[in-house]
């Protein structure tokens, strides 16, 4: 789980690794997809879609690069794009919006195209 301090911190180590491979060739432009489905179940158990109201564990992790960054899903963002800024800045971070992280499906619910794009910014 995403607010264990253990595996969160294996996470982070891994990230930089990933993030140390794709650094080690600046002159080439790489793209990491974060993958969707998370941040899609982080929103289906959001208060109010606020990613602060998420527990994840960011500075308790222990991970020396995220000790100021908080315990909530907004700092594991955060704390994302830092790792890649620090390691990589050749990585274009890739973020697919997973709508159904707002409990509605456009598909069998069909709602009209004003609610989609409510819709699409309540998960942006």
């Amino acid at each position: 789980k995403i607010q264990n301090t253990n595996l969160m911190r294996s996470w982070y180590d891994n990230l930089v690794l990933a993030f140390q491979g794709i650094g080690a060739y600046p002159n080439t432009v790489a793209v990491m997809h974060m993958e969707p489905d998370l941040w899609g179940f982080m929103q289906q158990s959001a208060t109010n879609d606020a990613a602060t109201s998420i527990p994840v564990s960011v500075q308790s992790s222990g991970h020396p690069n995220l000790a100021s960054f908080a315990n909530n899903a907004a700092g594991f963002a955060k704390a994302l794009v830092h790792l890649r800024n620090l390691y990589a800045p050749n990585c274009i971070l890739a973020y697919h919006i997973s709508i159904w992280g707002t409990l509605v499906d456009i598909i069998t619910q069909d709602p009209s195209a004003s609610q989609v794009v409510t819709l699409g910014n309540r998960a942006a």
